[in-house]
């Protein structure tokens, strides 16, 4: 008799939310291409952000943070930082404009 429960691949689990398995690794960032050119503030700002996005201002720095990705940017510096959302989500939540207008002062724009 043939057991139908037999995983096709070995895997075995070490935790509750990791795995592993014999397959290679696959993942990580990929390389830019050498013609890219990192974006100016004031070209980033000139882009709307969509609808997921929500607006911080924590210790004076403008953020804005995806929930829904758990993905945070700090726009105090440029290029902006990626940074923990649940830090950013402590601050004050601002609208679209009071976060751009933020982003303009500290850059001078």
């Amino acid at each position: 008799m043939e057991n139908k429960n037999k995983p096709e691949s070995p895997v075995t689990v070490i935790s509750d939310d990791a795995l592993t398995s014999d397959d290679p690794y696959v993942g990580g960032w990929t390389k830019p291409p050498d013609d890219w050119v990192e974006p100016t503030m004031a070209e980033r700002l000139e882009k709307d952000f969509d609808d997921e996005a929500e607006f911080f201002v924590l210790d004076g720095r403008p953020c804005v943070v995806w929930t829904d990705l758990d993905l945070a940017y700090d726009y105090s510096v440029a290029p902006p930082r990626e940074v923990h959302p649940f830090t950013v989500i402590r601050g004050e939540h601002v609208d679209r404009e009071t976060f751009k207008a933020r982003v303009r002062e500290i850059h001078k724009l």
